[in-house]
């Protein structure tokens, strides 16, 4: 049996949680999500519980409904996570069962799925990259640690060194440190605030470092000057690839290279975890030197220049005719609206 909510109870939230952290050896390898309540998501975010006959939750997944183009009676259902399940068979047919779930909604005309395995590619080939695709910039472990510090750019190296200099000190959160993962939130407000971007509420940050506290699941750093903290970062463990979710680094403090000394760091310890790859958090395609997209890509590729790309998204179209007449009319409108 599956079950979709749009919103999940006190009690449900632990459910999902406890049987994430019982999956940690799920199949499915997909990029960080994970099963918390996200006050500042879409209304249209729908998350999918499978039970088995006991009423055991065996399965989990969310799926995110937007509207298509101009025309917003049609809906396109994207799976954004899962389905977590504890083993491949569980996994397929819980995926079959969402799909047959979503066709009878006639209102959806297409199904986007991405399993969001990756594959490395040269860097000529990232002008063929479309919208579909998704990148990363990712540094494999399998070297010593000395061999990765060597393969940073000079401006990076020369960022450490101020950091160290400075008096920057890295200190992993554990599970009694809840005033400090107070101070963290905090930073990452006031971070949000100055540059004057949302990335996620003050409380889901609040519950993402809970439960990676709670289900060792990750890691959370922060970087502290003369005992204050300055900054810090949330890091994933998903399969045998950490993840950099979100940094942050208190404004006052801007020319101290802060995130660089955090996420060097956090590359030793994902090394020391005997992990594969460090994943910096993505690269984000087709920007332009006036967004802040680019210098964030600027910043990621000073520790690695080794770009993969995820598994282009899987586009289940349900009504053909449908889908095909809305496209060339939404086309067509373009055009028009472009000569006006």
């Amino acid at each position: 049996m599956i079950v979709f909510k749009d919103k999940l109870t006190i009690e449900e939230t632990k459910v999902v949680e406890d049987f994430f952290i019982s999956a940690k050896n799920y199949h499915n390898i997909q990029h960080f999500n994970f099963p918390i309540n996200d006050e500042n998501s879409s209304v249209n975010r729908l998350f999918i519980l499978k039970f088995d006959a006991d009423k055991n939750l065996i399965g989990y997944g969310a799926i995110l409904f937007s509207s298509f183009s101009l025309f917003r009676y049609y809906k396109i259902a994207k799976i954004i996570f899962g389905p977590v399940c504890l083993s491949l068979t569980i996994e397929n047919e819980f995926a079959n069962e969402i799909i047959s779930e979503l066709k009878r909604n006639k209102r959806i005309i297409k199904i986007e799925i991405q399993r969001n395995l990756i594959e490395p590619v040269e860097w000529d080939y990232l002008p063929k990259l479309k919208e579909k695709h998704k990148a990363t910039l990712l540094i494999p472990l399998n070297s010593s640690i000395q061999e990765i510090y060597n393969n940073f750019a000079t401006v990076l190296k020369k960022n450490l060194k101020s950091a160290k200099n400075k008096g920057i000190e890295i200190i992993l959160l554990q599970n009694n440190d809840t005033h400090q993962v107070e101070e963290f939130v905090a930073t990452y407000h006031a971070m949000c605030l100055s540059r004057e971007i949302v990335l996620s509420n003050d409380n889901y940050i609040q519950s993402i470092c809970n439960f990676i506290i709670k289900s060792e699941r990750g890691f959370i750093l922060v970087a502290k000057l003369d005992g204050k903290i300055v900054g810090g970062g949330i890091f994933f463990i998903n399969s045998k690839i950490c993840s950099y979710y979100v940094g942050a680094a208190a404004p006052e403090f801007r020319k101290i290279p802060i995130s660089h000394a955090v996420l060097y760091d956090a590359i030793m310890r994902a090394k020391a975890l005997n992990l594969d790859f460090f994943d910096l958090g993505g690269y984000e395609l087709n920007t332009d030197p006036k967004q802040q997209s680019f210098h964030i890509n600027q910043f990621k590729i000073q520790f690695s220049n080794q770009l993969y790309v995820y598994e282009k998204v899987i586009d289940l179209v349900i009504s053909p005719f449908i889908y095909n007449s809305l496209n060339s009319i939404s086309t067509f409108l373009r055009k028009v609206k472009k000569r006006f």
